[in-house]
């Protein structure tokens, strides 16, 4: 109910309270990337509205959203403000618009599952006794439909909700209205909830015995072209037929209307700016020359000043500038500032008051890839701050707070090298190459900064995550400067990049000590305190080389990481798939990327080869393919036949040339993109063999009468397949799949699995024959490594310098054995002693007793290579979930024909014991600790496919 307190609302024993909040565009698109906090605050302004007033439910109606792809700051205020509803016991009711529901991600979905949002589009949610029920945008035959739910409900109150306008038309047609809903549905709706955006008027509708009809804006201020604007925002509280109005408190600013004449200049623009006001809007008036003020330039200044900007060549002149002034000078209105005549008030961040923080700015530094020198030094020993060109602008102004985040090195992965230190103060605004030769002109956007007593703080202790902000606002830059300033290392600043520990001072020296100097030296209230804490950071050293690339990659506790950090850099969220996949290609199989279309499964592909190949050829399969396509034969040419190469014969020749030719060597490889709309078995013929490592030895590619080229052991084939229409194309011969890893590419981001897998048994009973190929299996997936070349630079490891790091000295088996033997020592389910080669074999035995699938050893070894490869390049990251892995990329594929048999066994009269079988091999998935196998068995018992 209300809040005792407030006796403006009049409730009855039947009555509820509903906050109702209008769209809130979190993460909106039209505005500067620095406003968009504004839209954050203010929606957790409007929660805690509900939540001091304690009501029944919130309403929100119209964009939560305003972007498909919201950043993770906004999904993280919106997710723990709905937390706090939710242990409140307060509803939060979601009537989305057209935005909100064509999302690229399922942000909305999850919320609904977790609980903490409610879109009761086919059943109201029922609040005390009130029926709420939201509408979608568009349809009105389904709104017609879905609102004839609440004939059914037993509520004293029928309130509808939805992202409609004022009117409201509900569909497109301007004489639709809430009328014909009522009499289509026969529904007697007490109360409409609705939204209104900048667009529309602000009328009210009322209808012929209606429902009482509430519209609710925007929670923060939107730019209006043709309406005043909207200020204070405010939201509705709701009992019964009474409404009130609650204010969400802004900080003071100011909107300016500027008349440009034409030959008005940047700097006369600047100097109308009032700088005690915080300005969020600009609007520039009247025939301004863009010639003049160049446009480029103004938009950076404006937005390096203002929070929020909207520049109109508007011809209409402002009502209180004079006609006769517009094509003579420059002409300003401060149109509105807000709240009425009361100035923006301003941090003074130098006064070391670190008490009531509003924001603090985090700069970044640390030692890329490859550096030797941490970009750091320079931040401490020129006393600036700097980021990159291509970089989001950003509104350093003098005296702000900040804070610089050091990332360690990024050449060795697993370290705690990651500080916070601060806090510091802008001297200056954000300039272009205040010190040209800094970072050597890698980070040209520049301000000056200074320090009294600094701090470090190890990252893993704040009390928000430094990376992937750029600015904090309120609770969390006070949170970080309270943390930093309690639980930090005091620090200094010298010049011998030395950590040297402060002598201990006898307390009666110091004392005596301290009594000399107040007695010799006078006061002075202007005199700072000399810093405290360890000798630290930081002269500025000459820039080393680089690092080689393999040094970098030999001197990482997982190599692999630092092969494919190339391929993740910039942000990839499902960094896992590289690592399959590179396992895959260094443990000699070609790989296939399969999922749904639009997945990434091609950007994956082409990532990955752009950081491990000098090169890579891209071709597009189709069915007319013929083995003169891939491998290549005569050609018609002027009067005669010409021998030409095909794609996988040139792709093979190009590989020969990249080894002979980089330094260190990298291979080129080949990607064909939709593989699996060739017929494959019939373009790629007899080579197939040569898809295999231990026939590229003595056997080549040829075509053409005589004809040949080598294939290299480095050479390996990247494919994608189209995993949606796999049944209208060509379907995978078991040559193919054999000779291919499957490495599946979601359509969104799946977090792996944390909890790592237990199995049930100790031990698996092998039939003889299953335990005598035990030990021959391990000894040939050891030896399967070693292959002889013509070409002195190729490897089958695939990336001929990985020998370098591993320190090959004749044969990689050398490695591999050593590497078996650790990896069955180190993998193994949580609380269990199984080891990875019995629990493969027992699965395999599984398998063929049940006679779902025989597997041959050849797919055994492949999979036993996958574990061998996975512990060399993630030691630290290689556990039961790795073995599971092998087994779904390798043998589960080969079980694809029995897929014909569970369909048969779902369809045919006859009997059949094909489900009942599956079934048991799925129960000793489990039982082993498979944990994603058993999915995709599970899968396929209703999907009838291995993959798709």
């Amino acid at each position: 109910m209300v809040d005792q307190a407030d006796t403006s609302l009049e409730t009855t024993e039947h009555d509820i309270t509903i906050l109702h909040i209008g769209p809130t565009y979190l993460s909106s698109s039209n505005v500067s990337s620095k406003r968009r906090p504004e839209f954050r605050n203010a929606f957790r302004k409007a929660i805690d509205k509900a939540l001091d007033r304690n009501v029944d439910a919130v309403v929100q109606t119209g964009k939560l959203w305003a972007t498909r792809r919201p950043s993770s700051e906004d999904i993280k205020t919106l997710r723990s403000k709905l937390e706090e509803l939710q242990k409140s016991g307060i509803q939060f009711i979601h009537a989305g618009s057209e935005r909100d529901m064509d999302m690229d991600m399922d942000i909305p979905d999850k919320l609904e599952r977790d609980g903490l949002i409610k879109r009761p589009l086919n059943n109201p949610a029922i609040v005390g006794s009130t029926a709420i029920m939201t509408v979608p945008p568009g349809d009105s035959i389904q709104i017609f439909d879905n609102l004839k739910v609440l004939n059914d409900v037993d509520a004293d109150n029928r309130v509808v909700a939805g992202p409609f306008s004022v009117r409201p038309p509900v569909t497109t047609r301007p004489d639709f209205n809430i009328d014909e809903v009522r009499e289509a549905t026969d529904v007697e709706i007490d109360t409409l909830l609705l939204d209104t955006t900048p667009a529309q008027t602000s009328e009210e509708y009322t209808p012929s015995n209606g429902p009482d009809v509430y519209v609710a804006g925007p929670t923060e201020a939107m730019w209006r072209k043709s309406k005043e604007l909207n200020y204070p925002c405010t939201v509705g509280l709701i009992s019964g037929s009474d409404r009130r109005e609650l204010e969400i408190d802004r900080d003071p600013f100011a909107i300016y209307y500027m008349h440009c004449p034409a030959d008005v200049s940047l700097g006369e623009i600047k100097e109308q700016i009032n700088t005690d006001d915080e300005v969020r809007f600009i609007r520039l008036l009247g025939e301004y020359n863009s010639e003049s003020v160049a446009e480029e330039r103004l938009y950076q200044w404006l937005e390096s000043k203002t929070e929020i900007y909207k520049i109109k060549d508007d011809r209409d002149p402002v009502s209180d500038v004079d006609p006769e002034d517009q094509t003579n000078e420059l002409t300003v209105s401060v149109k509105h500032r807000y709240p009425e005549n009361e100035e923006s008030t301003q941090q003074n961040l130098n006064s070391n008051d670190m008490s009531d923080i509003d924001s603090v700015e985090i700069y970044v530094c640390g030692q890329g890839e490859g550096e030797n020198q941490s970009t750091c030094q320079e931040c401490f020993t020129r006393e600036l701050f700097g980021y990159p060109e291509n970089s989001d602008d950003r509104d350093t102004q003098p005296g702000d707070i900040l804070v610089l985040y050091d990332y360690g090195n990024k050449n060795i992965s697993g370290t705690d090298d990651k500080f916070i230190y601060g806090p510091f103060y802008a001297e200056s605004e954000v300039e272009e190459e205040i010190v040209p030769e800094a970072w050597d002109g890698e980070f040209p956007n520049q301000v000056q900064v200074s320090w009294d007593q600094l701090y470090r703080l190890s990252a893993d202790e704040a009390p928000v995550r430094p990376w992937g902000n750029s600015v904090l606002e309120e609770e969390d830059a006070q949170d970080l400067i309270d943390t930093l300033t309690e639980r930090g290392t005091k620090v200094q600043v010298t010049q011998n990049g030395n950590v040297e520990s402060i002598e201990e001072v006898d307390d009666d020296e110091e004392d005596r000590d301290e009594e000399d100097n107040n007695e010799n030296e006078p006061n002075s209230p202007d005199e700072k305190d000399e810093p405290e804490g360890i000798r630290d950071i930081v002269e500025l050293r000459e820039i080393a080389d680089p690092l080689p690339h393999k040094e970098v990659i030999r001197q990482d506790p997982n190599p692999g990481a630092a092969m494919i950090r190339p391929a993740v850099k910039g942000g990839e969220p499902r960094p896992e798939i590289y690592d399959k996949a590179l396992v895959h290609l260094v443990a000699g199989k070609n790989v296939i990327f399969y999922g749904p279309p639009g997945s990434g499964k091609t950007r994956i592909a082409e990532r990955l080869s752009e950081a491990l190949c000098s090169d890579l050829h891209v071709e597009t399969a189709n069915a007319e393919w013929t083995n003169q396509d891939v491998v290549g034969g005569y050609r018609p040419e002027n009067n005669g036949f010409t021998p030409t190469p095909g794609i996988l014969t040139k792709a093979a020749a190009s590989c020969v040339d990249s080894l002979t030719s980089t330094d260190p060597p990298h291979p080129q490889w080949l990607l064909i993109d939709e593989l699996n709309r060739a017929n494959l078995d019939e373009a790629f013929g007899e080579v197939f063999t040569l898809l295999d490592l231990s026939h590229r030895e003595n056997s080549e590619l040829e075509y053409a009468d005589g004809e040949k080229q080598a294939v290299p052991l480095a050479f390996r084939i990247l494919g994608t397949m189209n995993s949606e229409d796999q049944s209208q194309l060509f379907a995978l011969g078991y040559a193919f799949r054999r000779r291919f890893a499957f490495v599946e590419v979601p359509p969104v981001y799946q977090r792996p699995e944390s909890n790592q897998p237990e199995a049930d048994i100790d031990n698996v009973n092998l039939d003889p024959d299953y335990e005598k190929s035990t030990y021959i299996v391990e000894r040939a997936a050891i030896n399967d490594f070693d292959h002889s070349s013509p070409f002195d630079a190729d490897s089958s490891l695939a990336i001929p310098y990985l020998e370098d790091v591993f320190e090959v000295d004749k044969n990689v088996s050398e490695v591999t054995d050593k590497e078996f033997q650790q990896a069955r020592q180190n993998i193994s389910p949580v609380g269990s002693d199984l080891s990875f080669d019995r629990a493969i074999h027992g699965f395999v035995q599984k398998l063929d007793k049940e006679n779902v699938a025989a597997i041959g050893q050849g797919i055994v070894i492949d999979a036993y290579k996958y574990i061998i490869v996975y512990h060399m390049l993630f030691p630290d990251d290689a556990d039961w979930s790795t073995v599971d892995q092998a087994v779904v990329a390798y043998i589960l594929p080969q079980i694809e024909p029995y897929m014909s048999e569970l369909r048969r066994s779902g369809t045919v009269a006859a009997e059949s014991e094909a489900e009942d079988q599956f079934k048991r091999v799925i129960e000793y998935a489990e039982k082993v600790g498979f944990v994603n196998t058993k999915k995709k068995l599970e899968q396929a018992l209703n999907t009838h496919e291995i993959i798709g």
